[in-house]
């Protein structure tokens, strides 16, 4: 769909729009459509806006524009761990940066090594994994929620494989719940996002990596009686 068609779209069925790019494009209409020549810059500008649009309407046979269908498939998978650890022990290794530590630490040569970009653990922090061998592989992540007192991590991926793989979100949620004074669930969440017409990305979905992240971190926890500052 051009953006002259859609413009049409807007105008023929306004009681079925409600996509902001629609009203965008209707103000802009009279500056950008006053010359043919200029259409090119309005589907060059617009054209992230306009395909979104485009898969949120199609026109039916009657003539009535309604969804598409065309949509991001959204879904999580979960992985609770138990450590012998108490939780606030646990949230002290997981919290901030001490997590990377720890994994540059415990498990450099499984998952990687991890370098800080920007930040200082905070909210807004963003860290690189470079993954193990000559691949070259990589990630960057920056951090959404530092919850202290739910003791919840939240991150999300912003460059590097996943997003390159046509992951459109890929977030990963670490919870540390206290079971009793002794003992604690890590719940590692992986939540994503990805157009409906790449199926095959689900594949490509594993909690396994944070798992395993768990059980080494949870064990060291354990034996060491983990304080950050003696880390």
């Amino acid at each position: 769909m051009s953006s002259c068609q859609l413009l049409d779209c807007c105008e023929q069925a306004p009681e079925r729009i409600f996509s902001y790019c629609c009203l965008v494009l209707a103000i802009r209409k009279s500056h950008w459509l006053l010359e043919t020549s200029n259409h090119h810059k309005l589907d060059s500008i617009y054209s992230p806006v306009l395909e979104r649009t485009a898969c949120d309407l199609r026109e039916n046979k009657q003539g009535k524009f309604e969804e598409n269908g065309c949509s991001n498939m959204k879904d999580e998978l979960s992985e609770e761990t138990l450590v012998q650890a108490p939780a606030s022990a646990v949230w002290s290794a997981y919290r901030g940066l001490e997590l990377g530590r720890l994994v540059d630490k415990l498990l450099g040569h499984v998952v990687g090594k991890v370098e800080v970009i920007e930040g200082d653990g905070g909210v807004g922090t963003i860290v690189k994994l470079t993954f193990p061998g000559t691949s070259g592989g990589y990630m960057k992540e920056i951090f959404r929620i530092m919850d202290d007192e739910k003791r919840v991590k939240e991150t999300e991926m912003i460059e590097g494989v996943y997003i390159d793989l046509g992951f459109d979100v890929y977030r990963i949620r670490l919870e540390i719940i206290e079971k009793d004074a002794e003992s604690t669930i890590i719940r590692s969440t992986v939540k994503y996002e990805f157009d409906d017409t790449k199926t095959e990305l689900a594949s490509h979905v594993t909690v396994k990596p944070l798992q395993t992240m768990a059980e080494e971190i949870g064990k060291y926890v354990s034996e060491k009686k983990y304080d950050a500052k003696n880390l």
